[in-house]
């Protein structure tokens, strides 16, 4: 374990002298990892590792975790004469982190073997979760709810509370009944999470609110495989599949379909005609063909009729 602690702190403090001796010096040495910032990496034998380490410690860059505040979880630590195994969860404090925000966490396993008395490094696997630049307000919850982490976008929602908020820890929204349809999307999403080889699941919930605005929660599987749940207001990322998928079985004309995507992403008909840079008389007349296609009477059906083509993955 002092090994692995080590190796990690250095790492983290791009300090190369003390990073060096962790690792066994050989041509089959592994480190592989997903982040989601910048996906899979994989690196083969000590010369790449050893250059590639060097080259970000002399990078200048400033420090992102906070390695003395490092801490880990359900460790499992295993040795059998000269080789050893770890496996464990890890969080790692970074220092953009908020007072009282809990680290991120990230799964991690490490083999080891015994070289000349000394324990050395021969694979370090890593997998972490950290949502990149979101704008649109997005909260990580538990299976039951509970608020872990949020970003700037989501306090401001929070503080505003006309939408969504957070009572004794725990998720909610502007009625009991949208509050229990979340909760259920929740749920429904940590379990998904929670099985082998799973997809990525999406569920949208619609947020009673006035007549020419329509709020979407979207519920997304983050799929770090321990059960936790994004949730994320009027998030277009997660609106284009579905307005893609609408318009082609709707017949929507280009134009009709532009003015359907922002208006599921919470706009009315006035901001999303300056955002399209058309009338807002222009924008009523599309609204008004969109809703001769599709069936829908309100803003409020229209959404959940082109939000639920193709289901809720």
């Amino acid at each position: 374990m002092d090994v692995i602690i080590c190796e990690t702190a250095s790492a983290y403090n791009r300090d190369f002298s003390s990073w060096e001796p962790c690792w066994a010096h050989e041509p089959s040495i592994r480190r592989m990892g997903w982040l989601t910032i910048s996906g899979i990496t994989d690196v083969w034998g000590w010369e790449l590792l050893r250059s590639l380490t060097l080259q970000d410690c002399e990078s200048g860059r400033p420090l992102y975790f906070i390695a003395e505040q490092v801490f880990r979880e359900n460790l499992v630590l295993h040795i059998d004469g000269d080789l050893a195994y770890a496996t464990f969860d890890e969080y790692a404090p970074r220092y953009q982190d908020k007072p009282g925000q809990r680290p991120q966490l990230g799964r991690a396993g490490r083999v080891l073997r015994r070289i000349e008395g000394r324990w050395r490094l021969v694979f370090s696997s890593f997998l972490s979760h950290i949502p990149g630049p979101v704008f649109s307000p997005l909260f990580r919850v538990t299976a039951n709810g509970n608020v872990s982490w949020m970003n700037d976008s989501a306090e401001l929602v929070v503080r505003k509370g006309n939408s969504l908020s957070v009572v004794a820890g725990r998720l909610c929204a502007n009625t009991a009944a949208t509050t229990k349809a979340i909760r259920t999307a929740i749920r429904d999403a940590s379990k998904r999470d929670n099985t082998l080889n799973s997809g990525r699941i999406s569920i949208p919930v619609l947020l009673e609110q006035a007549d020419d605005v329509v709020c979407v929660c979207w519920v997304v599987t983050e799929g770090a495989g321990g059960g936790s749940v994004l949730v994320s207001l009027n998030n277009l990322d997660f609106v284009l599949d579905k307005i893609d998928a609408a318009a082609a079985l709707f017949g929507l004309s280009p134009a009709q379909r532009r003015l359907a995507e922002h208006i599921a992403s919470g706009h009315d008909v006035v901001a999303s005609a300056s955002l399209l840079g058309i009338t807002a008389s222009t924008a009523r007349t599309h609204l008004q063909r969109i809703y001769d296609k599709t069936g829908a009477h309100n803003q409020a059906a229209l959404v959940r009729t082109l939000l639920s083509i193709g289901g809720p993955e």
